[in-house]
């Protein structure tokens, strides 16, 4: 049920955007947004299967359509923690950890919120948007002994996201996305 919301969330974005590229003016703002991003993200979510986050780097590439949609590629790299439970006497006696590379590729989709109120001018440097993702996670697994579980299927995540433009070249932007875990997303953004 959550994944078919997100589904239709990033076709309502994509629907949106088709039908505001044909009511909008074709303005400056086509273009290339270049992001490069660190994300916290919750661990230990799953109960069955614990595991921990090290670090999340994210980067993606958009291409600005109109004033209010833009649409392009991403790419991200988990470092999770698998861990082996040792067992004595059915009490836990030690763990043993192997770090696990999870590669992330996929799409996404931009919707920009402040051209359908006319405040471009006023917040020209400011900007807030909805965000969602569809993409598929990538991993080598460890050996069987070791708790570990990676979603191999599509996944789909939805969010929202804010940006300041420190030049007109180069921003900050702070992303909270939901999928089975929630993540907060930090980083810069480069504007061609």
């Amino acid at each position: 049920m959550k994944a078919r919301i997100i589904l239709l969330s990033f076709t309502s974005i994509c629907l949106l955007g088709s039908i505001s590229s044909v009511v909008a003016q074709n303005s400056s703002s086509n273009g290339i947004n270049m992001k490069v991003a660190h994300s916290l993200k919750q661990s230990n979510t799953l109960p069955s299967f614990p595991y921990s986050q090290k670090y999340y780097v994210h980067g993606e590439v958009n291409y600005r359509i109109n004033q209010f949609l833009e649409a392009g590629i991403f790419v991200g790299n988990d470092q999770l923690k698998a861990l082996k439970f040792n067992y004595q006497e059915n009490q836990l006696a030690s763990y043993e950890e192997q770090s696990i590379n999870v590669l992330h590729i996929g799409l996404n989709a931009n919707f920009h919120f402040l051209p359908l109120f006319n405040l471009n001018n006023k917040l020209e440097k400011f900007d807030i948007y909805l965000t969602t993702k569809l993409g598929r996670e990538f991993a080598k697994k460890p050996s069987e002994e070791y708790n570990f579980y990676i979603n191999e299927k599509i996944r789909s995540q939805a969010g929202f996201g804010a940006a300041y433009q420190i030049t007109k070249k180069i921003g900050v932007y702070t992303e909270y996305i939901i999928d089975h875990r929630a993540a907060f997303r930090y980083g810069l953004n480069f504007k061609f």
